[in-house]
């Protein structure tokens, strides 16, 4: 009897063991390596796709890789990871683009001003506008992570 329970908890183990490894730990694909579900898409043309429908426009690119060209607006350059920010200064909704370790070393020789296609995976949008007073608002952020720089134009 001891032995049927001894061998019951290795098996359960290693059926833990296993579902760990496969599933739970199971690591980000490289952005590098994926192809695109919207190929270069322009910021302005994004920007009124996001303006006139936010709710459709997350819906549609949500869990999606996207690549988007257009200026960037500000910058965060960390050791290993990065922050690329896309838009244009009369205009409030911005592109957040957090590029990881494995992709870092393609931000550094950006700047601000300088036009680019960045490709990552779309997390959503904040909707942070205040409709009664649009002065107050913050504006709409379109959030990508696991971005590479896909080339400086």
């Amino acid at each position: 009897m001891a032995k049927k329970i001894g061998i019951l908890i290795a098996l359960a183990a290693v059926a833990g063991f296993l579902v760990w490894k496969f599933y739970i730990s199971k690591p980000v694909a490289n952005v590098n390596n994926i192809k695109a579900d919207f190929s270069t898409l322009d910021y302005k043309a994004l920007a009124n796709e996001i303006n006139s429908n936010d709710s459709i426009a997350g819906a549609k690119y949500t869990d999606k890789v996207i690549a988007v060209k257009g200026i960037i607006k500000s910058m965060q350059l960390g050791d290993s990871a990065s922050s690329v920010t896309i838009g244009e200064p009369e205009n409030d909704i911005e592109i957040v683009c957090q590029i990881d370790a494995r992709n870092n070393a393609t931000a550094k020789n950006l700047k601000d001003g300088d036009s680019t296609i960045i490709k990552g995976k779309v997390t959503g949008i904040n909707n942070e506008r205040n409709p009664e007073e649009p002065e107050m608002g913050l504006g709409i952020s379109f959030q990508m992570k696991d971005c590479t720089v896909e080339n400086k134009k």
